[in-house]
């Protein structure tokens, strides 16, 4: 990954990815940083979201004044409010991660996201860090001796009564990510974990990453809250800053159902 560029742009909203794109093309190589959600307010929270239901709002009066056009709808013309949000949702998402794959696969365009961890620094060796961790659930995906990601599981507590609960961790390189590699390690740690007994897996994720957040529902982690404040950074831009993490548990349907 490189370590310097000609520009750096932070913020995915509109006019950053297209300056990312012609300052690409120019021969200059960008560092792009977004710490929330790509596409900024426009797309996940303005235009796009408000057009959409404003959408789904005309094609219900329209239908209510069908009589106008000489067209008779059959019945009362009636509204699911979760069907709307839900196609909303859709749309918002599709746009985002259309725009953050675009962004990704950018020849000349490395992207930061910067919510990961509440550590500085990476442990002095590689047995310190396995101390916390078990060694038979520790997954690294390669390509051709390059290390694209990993993950892997952590004991939460030493008490026998916990012995099957685990604290997961997945991490994927930002020049490989959106490949699929995030799912198929996390997939893979969970069906490894139950081979080992594991019953329920947590997972501690930035509010903000909402990538990370996504991929562990999509496998089987329901949200049970919010801790806010819970650690404070110490490095890099938001140092200093109390940070709130979301909490999230996933309970196996084959391990501790007896």
């Amino acid at each position: 990954m490189p370590t310097h560029f000609d520009s750096i742009i932070i913020g995915a909203g509109q006019a950053g990815p297209s300056l990312a794109g012609r300052l690409t093309q120019s021969g200059r190589s960008v560092a792009f940083i977004e710490r929330k959600l790509f596409g900024g307010t426009c797309v996940n929270t303005g235009c796009t979201p408000t057009k959409a239901m404003v959408a789904s709002a005309y094609v219900a009066q329209k239908a209510r004044t069908a009589a106008v056009y000489g067209v008779t709808v059959p019945g009362a013309v009636s509204v699911d409010m979760k069907a709307i949000k839900a196609r909303k949702d859709r749309i918002v998402l599709d746009s985002r991660n259309g725009l953050e794959t675009w962004l990704r696969g950018m020849k000349n365009c490395t992207v930061f996201t910067g919510h990961a961890t509440f550590e500085s620094r990476a442990p002095e060796s590689f047995e310190t860090w396995l101390q916390s961790h078990v060694a038979e659930l520790c997954l690294v995906a390669g390509d051709g001796g390059t290390a694209l990601g990993w993950a892997a599981l952590g004991p939460v507590s030493s008490r026998c009564v916990y012995a099957g609960v685990g604290e997961v961790s997945v991490y994927v390189d930002p020049s490989h990510q959106r490949r699929g590699i995030g799912r198929a390690l996390l997939a893979a740690l969970i069906g490894r974990s139950e081979q080992r007994g594991y019953w329920t897996l947590q997972a501690g994720i930035f509010p903000e990453n909402a990538g990370s957040v996504a991929l562990h529902q999509a496998l089987g982690f329901h949200l049970l809250g919010l801790r806010r404040g819970l650690g404070r950074m110490s490095f890099g831009p938001l140092a200093g800053r109390w940070r709130d993490v979301l909490y999230l548990e996933r309970r196996s349907q084959r391990v501790g159902v007896d």
